[in-house]
């Protein structure tokens, strides 16, 4: 809807062309409280919401039923094997990245908390293997990418392991089989179209926000589901919690999974 212009009070729909020929600024009204401010002589084509794949709803249902279902058995776990504790509200712990998730790529740096004065012994292991990757004492608390960069390959699962003063924390990470990246995209590509048809039609969001996360989540892309719960965060107020109560629940499953038969990890000292 234009608010202010030559043609104030027009409907501007999907697939036609917005063009402000006055001198002065024109603006025009989103359908999701957006607004868009066009200076003299500017265009702009308002995009057509692509087709979605009849695949798409039935694959965005089972990701998200799948979540729901996870968050509310982890719930229930938890609370049976810790009662009342308050648990940390965090992944990180002794060792710091990456915990328990599956990348994308190869991680920049392995980090961990110095645990005292002394040189820490790093080992990296493949998943089913005794035999380390790579075995190194460092005096440092990271290890960078360029130690052990050729030695990953996408689609296989590691265990990595830091021993400091006496104490052993380990954990693990995946990275994300390179076939299964288009998948991915086209996925993601399709949620963000359906988002923008949500936006430009002015109906209620469906919380396309959940169904992404869901998606992640289901490869073990926590990292990635963290940081699009982040991203909302910033760009819309939380009054009612659910955001902050979403990511809670994406932490707790990076965390504590290994509760109801997530990848195991083991680094904070909470396993009773």
């Amino acid at each position: 809807m234009i608010v202010n212009g030559p043609r104030m009070g027009n409907t501007i729909r999907a697939g036609l062309t917005l063009e402000n020929p006055g001198g002065g600024r024109l603006f025009c009204l989103l359908a999701d409280g957006g607004m868009l401010s066009l200076g003299p002589g500017e265009k702009l084509e308002i995009p057509v919401p692509g087709k979605l794949r009849p695949d798409f709803f039935l694959a965005s249902k089972k990701s998200l039923g799948r979540f729901r279902k996870d968050t509310q058995r982890l719930e229930i776990a938890l609370y049976r094997k810790y009662g009342g504790l308050a648990l940390p509200d965090t992944v990180e712990g002794e060792l710091i990245y990456p915990v328990g998730a599956c990348l994308l790529e190869s991680p920049e740096a392995f980090k961990w908390q110095r645990l005292g004065s002394g040189a820490a012994r790093f080992q990296l292991l493949p998943r089913n293997g005794n035999a380390p990757l790579l075995s190194v004492e460092t005096g440092d608390s990271l290890l960078g990418r360029s130690r052990f960069e050729n030695l990953l390959k996408s689609g296989r699962k590691y265990h990595w392991r830091v021993q400091q003063e006496g104490q052993r924390f380990e954990s693990w990470f995946s990275l994300l089989d390179e076939r299964k990246l288009p998948v991915l995209s086209d996925r993601l590509q399709a949620l963000a179209t359906a988002e923008l048809a949500d936006s430009l039609l002015g109906d209620n969001e469906f919380g396309w926000l959940v169904v992404r996360v869901a998606a992640l989540c289901e490869l073990s892309l926590y990292y990635e589901a963290r940081a699009a719960i982040r991203e909302e965060s910033g760009q819309a107020e939380d009054e009612s919690g659910e955001l902050r109560e979403l990511l809670v629940q994406v932490r707790r499953l990076q965390r504590y999974g290994y509760l109801i038969g997530k990848p195991w990890v083991q680094n904070h000292g909470l396993h009773r």
